[in-house]
């Protein structure tokens, strides 16, 4: 898991060439106006870029992805994420493939991810999360790029 400013974001481009192309994903969209919906990037690189309101800590989803790294870039807003390596997870609801997700019910201690505006997380397949939170409906607008493991 990795927490930081897009104005570092640079300095992860090495981690691998597919990190790198979401990388310069982010970079190219900076300043752009950019309509919700999905974006093709490249060899089964794509963006998600999404509006909503948070939601409450008592409404988080905790979940996984074991196709997918998931670069999330918050254009606008602030959230709280949940983060929790996924060996802590025990009570699946079961892996859906064809969404590459899978959702936890999970009561244990984790790390609280505060990301406001201009800030990205970056979450491997071995990284759990709970995105979405704020203790108030918050507006939100978020890329989320799906990186192929």
């Amino acid at each position: 898991m990795i927490l930081d400013r897009v104005n570092q974001i640079q300095k992860y481009k090495g981690l691998s060439r597919k990190i790198e192309a979401a990388i310069d994903f982010i970079e190219k969209m900076e300043g752009k106006e950019l309509s919700k919906g999905r974006i093709d990037i490249e060899d089964g690189i794509f963006a998600m870029i999404s509006e909503y309101k948070t939601i409450g800590n008592a409404d988080k989803k905790w979940e996984a992805h074991r196709k997918y790294i998931d670069l999330q870039y918050m254009l606008w807003g602030s959230e709280i994420m949940g983060y929790q390596n996924i060996e802590k997870m025990k009570d699946s609801f079961g892996y859906k493939e064809a969404d590459d997700i899978e959702f936890f019910n999970y009561q244990g201690s984790y790390s609280e991810l505060v990301v406001e505006t201009g800030m990205f997380a970056i979450f491997f397949p071995e990284d759990a999360h709970a995105p979405c939170v704020f203790n108030k409906d918050l507006e939100v607008k978020k890329v989320v790029v799906k990186i192929p493991v």
